[in-house]
């Protein structure tokens, strides 16, 4: 909302996780939801991408309990399991390095900047989806989110008239009807897309 209404002031960090948070993968321990959200803060304008070490690698071990911890998971990670204050290993076992690959070779496709752009929220009448453009000219850039890990349903007005798709990152099928298109999203699905008007 804040990018939308033009309120902030300085360039902030698109990033789920930084030392001191949960990391973003203890939440529900899917690829999908961390895909995800390294789209979606790729194509935020006043905003700088951020990974932190190991989010790229799919960790769930924080590396230090400073914010939003319960007792519990603090006594679950002293400070001698915690790699800011102790030596630590990560697990290679999986990665998401051919998402955030093709998210960022999307991203380099983008004429100008991705400052040279606004943000304009839609309403995809369900609390689940996110869903917004980032407009420059003729040229409109849709993203769209399911938060849900359940599969959802939503419908989306556009407020320009859509003639051509220019590229995607993407695998949701969605239904294009003459005022809206309609979206089936399976948990933690994401849509990019290049539109031209």
């Amino acid at each position: 909302y804040r990018i939308a209404e033009s309120d902030l002031p300085i360039l902030s960090f698109a990033t789920a996780e930084t030392h001191n948070t949960k990391r973003t993968q203890s939440y529900f321990r899917n690829p999908k939801f961390s895909e995800m959200i390294w789209s979606i803060s790729s194509f935020l304008p006043r905003t700088v991408r951020f990974i932190h070490s190991g989010f790229e690698l799919l960790q769930v071990n924080p590396v230090n309990t400073g914010l939003e911890f319960s007792d519990e998971e603090i006594a679950e990670f002293p400070a001698e399991k915690l790699p800011l204050f102790s030596f630590a290993k990560m697990k290679w076992d999986h990665t998401i390095c051919k998402h955030i690959h093709r998210t960022n070779a999307l991203r380099a496709q983008l004429p100008g900047t991705i400052e040279d752009y606004s943000l304009a929220l839609l309403d995809p009448q369900n609390e689940n989806i996110l869903a917004y453009t980032l407009n420059r000219d003729n040229l409109h850039i849709l993203v769209v989110a399911n938060f849900s890990s359940c599969n959802e349903k939503c419908e989306i007005n556009l407020p320009f008239q859509s003639k051509k798709l220019l590229n995607s990152l993407s695998s949701v099928n969605f239904v294009v009807s003459k005022e809206s298109l309609q979206f089936e999203f399976t948990g933690f699905d994401c849509i990019i897309e290049f539109l031209q008007s």
